[in-house]
């Protein structure tokens, strides 16, 4: 909860545990990136983008909102969309599902389609929400209110916002998941070891398929 109150909630050293998600969801980004353009033959391309695919589908099923959106974005950034031999390669059936999980992550209306899918789940249910959207939220409300009213007196409103925003996160620290842990599986999602920068996952896109 403090972590959350800073006005530096996204450096390291006044907010580490915040830090550490927006970490994991850039090595994610670049992870899902890496698996596809490392592979020079168009075949195996294809193939790891539709796993790809499936593995953010699967991430959604599991309500993990913040790793499947790191993955998604992976799919969606530039070294991606210039790889045309291979998108056109990708199956309509997970041609379909991607266009669906765009549906979901609109960024478009302050991630309106993946905030009403996270209001649907009960309080029991085990989620991992996508942390920018709570950020956000609290950076608007920064920007918009001070912590005191021009008079002087505490502007309560604000703390009961703040305070609201805090409590749903919290709310999602209640419950956790009961998956069967893989050792190998584990240490490899632990330490995405071989993860590319993105200017060289971008010079290999460029490598397997030049600009014509």
């Amino acid at each position: 909860m403090n972590e959350c109150l800073s006005k530096k909630r996204t450096k390291q050293a006044h907010a580490p545990n915040i830090w550490l998600m927006i970490q994991r969801f850039n090595q994610l980004n670049l992870w899902s990136v890496t698996n596809i353009v490392v592979n020079a033959l168009v075949e195996d391309r294809i193939h790891v983008y539709e796993w790809t695919i499936e593995f953010i589908v699967a991430l959604v099923d599991l309500n993990n909102y913040h790793a499947a959106l790191a993955v998604f974005s992976g799919l969606t950034c530039s070294t991606m969309s210039r790889l045309k031999l291979t998108v056109a390669g990708v199956s309509s059936k997970h041609k379909e599902w991607l266009e669906e999980l765009g549906v979901l992550f609109n960024l478009d209306g302050k991630n309106k389609n993946m905030r009403k899918r996270m209001k649907q789940l009960n309080s029991t249910t085990t989620c991992i929400p996508h942390i920018g959207i709570f950020l956000s939220d609290l950076t608007m409300l920064d920007e918009m209110d001070s912590i005191t009213k021009s008079n002087g007196h505490i502007n309560f409103r604000k703390c009961r916002r703040i305070s609201g925003i805090i409590e749903k996160l919290l709310m999602y620290q209640d419950s956790s998941y009961a998956l069967h842990r893989i050792d190998s599986l584990y240490t490899h999602m632990k330490l995405l070891g071989g993860t590319l920068k993105r200017t060289e996952s971008f010079a290999l896109s460029k490598k397997w398929e030049p600009n014509k």
